[in-house]
């Protein structure tokens, strides 16, 4: 298999803002968003999945990555449309793209939630781990149908069973990719609860 390391960040930073006893902070805003990187490894821009979209630069973020996009949990503040960002995290955030694997492992895992938005189709889960497990995660693309549907598997595999608590994470499967190609994109997901199967429309 393929493997793709749950939690491999190119970019994980934590902001946070200096208090005031006197000041009346704003309430902070936690959604999922889009880091650009440019081609000096450089932070220039976030855009929120709500279409939210900040100048970053001024943050002086520096990437090992060069000339991409990557995908971050994001928590901010705005004082009079201006944004006070407390946390920047691609750690808490796995996204890749599709791909066809040799083997493929549904160990079960808790589905807390899902939703799609234009380009994403975004899932909170959770995994029973230790601090010596390992998990490997990937979007598996079972087919491509006739009726312009994109069938995929999510697979998970921990390197052990013995699990002492929960850790929450989220993953994003691309949905742009698919644009002109299908109409929409469908997951399975094998949950403790049984299989799941999400959907979600390719941005036209």
């Amino acid at each position: 298999m393929n493997r793709h390391s749950l939690w491999a960040a190119a970019l994980a930073l934590c902001l946070c803002a200096c208090s005031d006893d006197d000041y009346h902070y704003p309430d902070a805003i936690t959604e999922l968003a889009e880091i650009t990187i440019n081609d000096a490894g450089l932070a220039t821009r976030l855009t929120t999945d709500t279409g939210a979209s900040f100048d970053i630069r001024d943050l002086s973020l520096q990437s090992n990555v060069e000339d991409t996009i990557l995908r971050c949990l994001c928590q901010y503040a705005l004082d009079n449309g201006t944004p006070t960002f407390y946390t920047l995290s691609t750690a808490d955030v796995f996204c890749a793209m599709p791909a066809q694997y040799e083997t493929t492992p549904t160990d079960p895992l808790d589905l807390i939630s899902a939703w799609s938005t234009e380009r994403y189709l975004n899932l909170y889960i959770a995994t029973l781990t230790n601090t010596d497990i390992t998990h490997a995660i990937g979007f598996h693309l079972d087919s491509i149908s006739t009726t312009g549907i994109a069938h995929h598997t999510l697979l998970h595999q921990a390197s052990d069973t013995t699990q002492y608590y929960t850790a929450k994470h989220y993953l994003s499967l691309p949905l742009w990719p698919y644009t002109g190609l299908c109409d929409s994109v469908r997951l399975n997901v094998h949950t403790t609860d049984g299989l799941r199967t999400l959907s979600a429309p390719v941005p036209q």
